[in-house]
């Protein structure tokens, strides 16, 4: 796998779960080796061990928790347009997001693959994660599949939502082995935006071309 740490043998993937109330654990697993596109087959989703304390290794963490404060209340306009495509049927899009540059382009990839494929449609991250009596929840939680696209290898986004729905239910993708570049940059404000658009079209057409090879099989 290409990315910012080649050495794949000395990553770990961690799996961000949700356990009640409101607190988020980090639990290890084993980096998917088979390269960008992760297609589920296999739970993860084994009860958390929850601890207050954090053990810091170097490129590494232990499983660690985070509290998270309660909210009220519902973002009205979020709530139409998840209820909406629960109604559609349509399979949530997350992705990560700037201000890194590999962030970034993971988002304007997320864009374009939910504006083109008419049974996708994008999701909110934070609406999802940290409002979890929410209809955008609800949406992504009971949809058949989720979408996640991820910035880099350590596939921040998508190691909350593989607690959240189970890995088989995500296509979980990392955007960065598809254009391999930048990994010497951080802001995304360092490389021009036609130069982010571009690079992010040659991301989602990859991406929208896997869907499709997996929408017929």
């Amino acid at each position: 796998m290409s990315g910012i740490n080649e050495d794949s043998s000395d990553l770990h993937d961690v799996l961000m779960v949700v356990a009640p109330p409101l607190a988020l654990v980090i639990r290890e697993a084993s980096l998917n080796p088979e390269g960008p596109f992760a297609l589920g087959g296999r739970s993860t989703c084994d009860p958390p061990q929850i601890s207050s304390t954090e053990l810091t290794v170097t490129g590494y963490t232990a499983d660690f928790a985070i509290a998270v404060e309660g909210v009220k209340g519902y973002c009205p306009a979020g709530e139409a347009y998840a209820k909406q495509n629960i109604e559609d049927k349509k399979i949530p899009v997350l992705s990560c997001e700037g201000p890194c540059i590999r962030g970034e382009i993971a988002r304007l990839a997320a864009n374009l693959v939910a504006q083109e494929l008419p049974s996708y449609a994008r999701a909110c991250h934070a609406e999802t994660f940290f409002v979890p009596h929410s209809s955008m929840a609800r949406w992504v939680k009971e949809a058949e599949k989720s979408i996640m696209i991820d910035g880099c290898f350590l596939k921040c986004h998508g190691r909350v939502l593989k607690g959240l729905v189970g890995e088989e239910k995500m296509v979980h993708i990392d955007a960065l082995p598809l254009y391999k570049k930048y990994t010497d940059i951080f802001l995304m404000d360092d490389v021009p935006e036609e130069e982010r658009k571009a690079v992010a079209r040659q991301v989602a057409d990859k991406i929208i071309a896997l869907l499709k090879s997996e929408e017929r099989q």
